[in-house]
């Protein structure tokens, strides 16, 4: 095994965020609003991204994943001009605990831990939240590596150390499984090998920090182990 474990990032690897949220900010936006659910589903996850850049770089303390995704739900409503009561804002936020796994992903989870592979969750998000939704996979994960125990949000090398500090190993024994681009780059500056699920054909911004692999769904993660 050329791998000692395999990572997942989980927000963008794992889960569909527009299956899971785009729904349910229909059904809260109403008939008379909701064609602009997408609009606001853009800007939630942009400021959500934002927040925690923002966050580590002032260095004032670590705000938990749940309070960024509640300021930037709270800021994309105000930026948009939509109004919704606390009760409807508190269960968009409560959804990230119950988002929508990418239709292949359990049966290749499952596939790697028969295959011998320990596998983890590497992932932007409070612990708490990142076993919450994960329980939704119907596969146990033998790690999970959070945000709020690295105290820094991606792309700080810190959160992608979590495995080599824990667990003793190399760079070159972990494999990193990313979502998004900022995380590929994240993964790779820290040194760790990285497989980039890219479903819709984007590029890094700088190639110094390409994936190692890439592939357009996570039947790809079988091909390279």
């Amino acid at each position: 095994m050329r791998f000692q474990l395999i990572t997942f990032d989980v927000y963008s690897a794992l889960f569909d965020l527009e299956t899971s949220l785009g729904p349910r900010l229909v059904r809260a936006l109403g008939a008379a609003e909701e064609e602009r659910a997408p609009a606001l589903l853009r800007e939630w996850r942009r400021l959500q991204l934002e927040y925690t850049l923002i966050a580590t770089l002032l260095q004032q303390g670590h705000p938990s994943f749940r309070v960024v995704t509640r300021r930037a739900l709270d800021t994309a409503l105000h930026r948009l001009g939509i109004s919704l009561p606390e009760e409807a804002r508190a269960s968009l936020v409560q959804a990230w605990d119950e988002l929508t796994p990418w239709p292949e992903a359990a049966e290749v989870l499952r596939a790697l831990r028969a295959r011998g592979y320990p596998i983890a969750v590497l992932s932007n998000g409070d612990e708490a939240m990142l076993r919450a939704v994960t329980r939704g996979l119907g596969v146990p994960f033998d790690h999970v590596f959070a945000a709020d125990r690295a105290g820094v949000y991606k792309p700080h090398p810190r959160i992608y150390r979590q495995p080599l500090d824990a667990l003793g190993l190399r760079e070159e024994e972990v494999l990193h499984v990313a979502g998004s681009a900022r995380d590929v780059m994240g993964a790779r500056a820290a040194g760790l090998y990285c497989l980039w699920v890219n479903r819709t054909g984007d590029r890094v911004l700088d190639p110094t920090y390409a994936a190692n692999y890439e592939c357009r769904d996570l039947h790809g993660v079988l091909d390279v182990v």
